[in-house]
């Protein structure tokens, strides 16, 4: 085998204080502007068998691409490839069409902003190739968000250390290239008492995550609801969330996830979180464009003012709606901070 060879002058990953290093760019938010996905890492969804992983799966699909029923993004137009390798085709369509169901699109009209793959009876091997193509093949869209359900079916055997460090390894490195978000999902042990993701996959998968994702299911039938628990975050975790299932009265079929009636905002609500999200991206975007951690309220409004085609006067006014949501810290010398 041939020995890794480095370049000591720049393959070492040395960090530089000097270094030009930007937060990542979150592909949601949570209604008091918290945000996750962040771009060029991997992220982990964990559950017991049936327990709601692949609704959980729809509504981020759907959430990244715009819908804003359970989350808000402000990166659109986003780019999604959802990967299937556990189900048969039929269900991956229903996922497919839920989605469409929920981002108002016809359900039977192919979209390239959103793409679904089964894997089902692909090889490992096969499946890994796909998986590559779908970043290097220059006819598709580079997506924002790879959602991988059944991620230990991209190993031969996810209690193998050496695979799972391997697979795990190209997986950040395929995420960080290509400034994407890659979403692991995975079942948890079986004992009760053990919420841990399954395997010596499950163990890497926790440790090398920037963000864990827990789904827990209560109740049957109409009164179902699933619960989203953000467990760990390498930054902030966002709230939990709780969502039901809505059925087609004229088709059984037709199931599609609905926010869970305590979490439904009024309208003023809505309007109001629309908003800051909207404000939210609108400093984020500034001070990653400065280059700075921290602007004079001058700076901060002239950038605004240049970005969106404003006036000054309208700027200031957007700077203020941001200090007004929390968005922003006022230090003591009369200069902002992104909260």
């Amino acid at each position: 085998m041939t020995e890794p060879y480095f370049d000591l002058r720049d393959d070492l990953g040395e960090v530089s204080a000097s270094m030009d290093v930007t937060a990542p760019d979150y592909l949601l938010f949570d209604k008091d502007g918290n945000g996750t996905l962040p771009r060029g890492n991997i992220i982990t969804i964990s559950a017991k068998y049936k327990q709601g992983k692949s609704f959980l799966c729809a509504i981020m699909c759907a959430s990244v691409l715009g819908c804003e029923k359970f989350y808000r993004t402000n990166l659109a137009p986003n780019v999604v490839y959802y990967l299937d390798t556990e189900q048969d085709v039929t269900d991956s369509q229903m996922l497919l069409r839920r989605v469409h169901r929920l981002m108002g699109w016809d359900e039977r009209t192919n979209t390239q902003r959103f793409r679904v793959f089964n894997l089902r009876d692909k090889s490992v091997d096969e499946r890994k190739v796909i998986l590559d193509c779908i970043f290097a093949d220059e006819a598709l869209f580079k997506p924002s968000l790879v959602i991988i359900d059944g991620i230990a079916d991209i190993n031969h055997n996810f209690n193998d250390l050496t695979e799972s460090e391997d697979t795990i390894a190209h997986l950040m490195r395929l995420s960080k290239e290509n400034n994407s978000a890659i979403v692991c999902v995975l079942h948890e042990n079986k004992g009760k008492d053990d919420d841990n993701p399954q395997g010596f996959l499950g163990t890497l998968l926790m440790k090398k995550s920037s963000d864990l994702f827990k789904v827990t299911k209560s109740g049957e039938g109409k009164d179902v609801t699933f619960t989203i628990e953000h467990r760990l975050s390498r930054h902030r975790t966002i709230n939990p969330l709780r969502f039901g299932l809505m059925v087609d009265e004229q088709d059984k079929d037709k199931v599609t996830p609905c926010v869970a009636s305590a979490d439904v905002m009024t309208d003023a609500e809505e309007r109001a979180e629309q908003k800051r999200v909207r404000l939210f991206g609108m400093m984020q975007k500034a001070f990653k464009a400065s280059g700075k951690d921290i602007l004079t309220y001058t700076e901060l409004s002239t950038i605004i003012m240049n970005q969106n085609g404003k006036k000054i006067r309208t700027a200031n006014t957007y700077v203020s709606e941001a200090l007004a949501f929390g968005l922003l810290v006022n230090e003591l010398d009369g200069r902002y901070k992104l909260a």
